[in-house]
């Protein structure tokens, strides 16, 4: 990476540029480093249009299963709403990076795990989706840290308000809502063919 002010990202919880984490289950470990995408200058929006909305229309063509749209659709949505996507207000974009990928070496970044965060709401709610880790950097703790690293945004952003987080997972998805619940999401009810689990904070 190229420093704690790369424009392409936004600090994180406590103005922290970035945070890490390694896995020991593998050799060699895979370490990685969690930021946020930048809306506030260009670099941010290349990268989102050059990274992101790749690995975006990899989740909906391994899992279209999860996804409330799909990789037909998606994939056809034009640059203006792709724009629309990054620029919104009330959505974060957060993302684990390979840190193998991050030295300046002309080496391209690789996302292997990512979600957004929307809110917050009228209600002081906030809504975590398009959750989605590459297949080959499964059950390391990387989808973990990067919940964590939201859970501690959250904290931060609501200040001294009693705030919701929910987050939907399929019903049969027992190793996603396993997660979820490791991260503090432990109500929890029947939404159709899937779950809705929560998080008070406060």
């Amino acid at each position: 990476m190229e420093g704690d002010n790369d424009p392409r990202f936004e600090p994180l919880a406590g103005g922290s540029p970035s945070a890490t984490g390694c896995s020991s289950s593998t050799t060699p470990p895979v370490r990685w480093t969690i930021r946020t995408i930048s809306k506030h200058f260009p670099e941010g929006r290349t990268f989102f249009h050059d990274y992101y909305r790749p690995f975006r229309l990899k989740m909906l063509k391994d899992a279209p299963y999860a996804y409330g749209s799909t990789f037909e659709r998606v994939s056809l949505h034009t640059t203006e709403q792709w724009d629309a996507r990054w620029s919104s207000p009330n959505a974060i974009h957060f993302v684990a990076l390979l840190s193998c990928r991050i030295p300046a070496d002309n080496t391209d970044p690789k996302i292997i795990s990512a979600l957004t965060l929307r809110g917050p709401g009228c209600d002081s709610c906030w809504e975590i989706n398009a959750v989605f880790t590459d297949e080959e950097y499964r059950r390391m703790g990387i989808a973990k840290s990067v919940m964590d690293e939201v859970v501690k945004y959250v904290e931060r952003e609501r200040g001294n308000k009693k705030t919701l987080m929910r987050l939907g997972v399929l019903a049969e998805n027992e190793e996603a809502e396993g997660l979820y619940e490791k991260v503090g999401f432990l109500e929890k009810w029947a939404d159709g063919g899937g779950l809705e689990m929560v998080r008070i904070l406060g």
